[in-house]
């Protein structure tokens, strides 16, 4: 059932960001673009590939043991799509629409959910760090760029993305802080009063004798 449940709500997701109406919205502006549709489309393939049959998860397994083939993978397909040109020809081009979003969803999202969960500590952090890193970056070029870097969209939309960015990195590290240094809750599990330690179980043996059982 879960499996089930899971295949839903990535077809789902995928089906609404699908609409023309939804998808206009979102491609109306560069934060919508980038900071919420191809996180949903990442993330309708996460849900998906929890839903695939278990056939399918040992093939993803078999070529990705240790997970570090398949994040490389769905990095390098997020970072095609975040480029300014690779944005332009997904609007101007219908089949570049097509496969930005079939990339994004079934290779990115899919091989992140087979991939992270195989990764160390390390690996994580590493990427993690790359991440805010790019994050920052990105966020200083939009801002302090003097020319369009993506022909659809205003000089005005791209600063906008950068003060984002900005925001968005900000959140991240401050999450990231608060794990480190608080880390998550644990739930403490309290012993019911007067409830005996050990319980003690007769058994009878063949003299008739009661001998007392530790369970």
């Amino acid at each position: 059932m879960d499996r089930l449940r899971y295949l839903w709500i990535g077809l789902l997701l995928l089906l609404f960001i699908s609409f023309p109406y939804v998808r206009g919205y979102f491609e109306e502006s560069m934060v919508g673009t980038m900071l919420i549709q191809y996180p949903l489309l990442v993330g309708g393939g996460y849900f998906l590939a929890k839903g695939f049959p278990r056939k399918w998860r040992n093939f993803f397994l078999y070529y990705n043991e240790n997970g570090i083939a398949g994040m490389i993978i769905t990095i390098c397909v997020i970072g095609f799509w975040i480029l300014p040109r690779s944005i332009d020809a997904a609007l101007n081009e219908p089949v570049m629409e097509i496969a930005k979003y079939s990339s994004l969803s079934f290779v990115a999202g899919s091989l992140l959910y087979y991939s992270w969960q195989l990764l160390g500590p390390i690996s994580k952090g590493f990427i993690w760090a790359n991440l805010i890193s790019m994050i920052f970056v990105m966020s200083w070029l939009y801002t302090v760029s003097p020319a369009r870097l993506c022909n659809n969209y205003l000089l005005t939309a791209q600063q906008q993305l950068g003060k984002s960015m900005f925001i968005l990195g900000m959140v991240i590290c401050l999450l990231i802080m608060v794990r480190v240094f608080i880390g998550k809750p644990v739930a403490l599990k309290v012993k019911k009063r007067n409830q005996p330690l050990i319980q003690l179980k007769s058994t009878r043996s063949d003299s008739s004798s009661t001998i007392p059982t530790f369970k």
